[in-house]
């Protein structure tokens, strides 16, 4: 039998609460817990809800939302506007998550959710990617998003069955007023149930920010296995990588209404992308890379296959 939480209502100091493998089911969250107003973090996982309250949606400073194993959860609603990190590993029922058009004041996000293949046979990652984008046109940061997938869309231009993979990026790119950002995405396999495994990118862009080593924490608290391949993509908008203004090759000031110099003899910038996995898996797979401008965003809510209208990607 589920506990009965007492109220919440003296609680507005509270920074973290934890309420992981208490047996909630259905109505067990107070709806007072709009009260928290403080609550940077809550973890609500291993629970037999069904929904989550819409009193959730006023916990104004929310960050961290851990739902890991909700077997029962067939929805995910609006969250608060400063959500950052949402978890929904092993959500076996997970199949809708809700309209983009409300959620999330910043594009620092990172969706996980490992083994959703409900979720995942409603809605792709790079689908998800782009209704976000589409949402914060004008949002310059970083989105990231872990589901079920074996294959990476045609959209990422350049393509390679392997663990690393390097694409130029356009000579004039910081001048390109309809550039976005980039992203990149990688095909890896599922591993044991040792709760470990993790991939380590190394990200680096020649001309421009070096990102560094990037880490994924792949395994989760319940040891439940990796099942199947998963995809990992990751966004980083145009402002992460030129973080401050720049000077071009030759020396004149970047404006996106000035035309641009001739430049034909100078070298262009380079994403180079590697990843690592540590587990016992199979490994990394393949990976993509694509440059994402604003004509990418139109009819989100057709499939990749129908979206897209452009050549073959090049497979090496």
């Amino acid at each position: 039998m589920a506990p009965i939480l007492p109220s919440l209502s003296g609680l507005s100091s509270l920074i973290e609460l934890n309420l992981r493998d208490c047996n909630l089911c259905e109505g067990d969250i107070p709806n007072d817990i709009s009260c928290l107003s403080s609550l940077v973090m809550l973890n609500l996982s291993g629970n037999n809800f069904i929904s989550l309250p819409d009193s959730l949606t006023r916990l104004s400073k929310l960050k961290g939302l851990a739902l890991m194993n909700c077997r029962g959860l067939k929805s995910l609603p609006e969250l608060p506007t400063s959500v950052e990190y949402v978890s929904i590993d092993d959500c076996a029922s997970l199949e809708l998550i809700a309209n983009p058009s409300k959620v999330y004041n910043r594009m620092v996000f990172m969706f996980k959710g490992i083994n959703c293949c409900r979720l995942a046979e409603n809605i792709n990652a790079l689908t998800l990617l782009k209704k976000h984008l589409k949402v914060f046109a004008n949002s310059r940061e970083r989105f990231a998003v872990i589901m079920p997938g074996s294959e990476i869309p045609e959209w990422f231009s350049h393509q390679r069955v392997d663990s690393s993979i390097k694409m130029p990026l356009p000579l004039n790119i910081r001048n390109d007023s309809q550039w976005m950002g980039v992203a990149f995405c990688c095909i890896f396999a599922g591993g044991d149930s040792s709760g470990d495994e993790q991939i380590w990118c190394d990200v680096s862009c020649r001309g421009a920010r070096n990102l560094g080593m990037l880490y994924i924490p792949l395994g989760n608290r319940f040891n439940q296995p990796i099942k199947n391949d998963h995809l990992f993509l990751r966004y980083w908008g145009r402002d992460l990588l030129y973080p401050y203004s720049l000077k071009n090759e030759c020396g004149e000031s970047e404006t996106e209404n000035t035309s641009t110099p001739d430049c034909s003899n100078q070298e262009c910038d380079e994403v180079e992308l590697s990843f690592e996995y540590f587990g016992k898996g199979v490994g990394v797979k393949k990976c993509g890379v694509g440059i994402v401008y604003e004509k990418d965003l139109e009819d989100v809510q057709l499939t990749t296959e129908q979206h897209i209208n452009q050549s073959s990607p090049q497979i090496e």
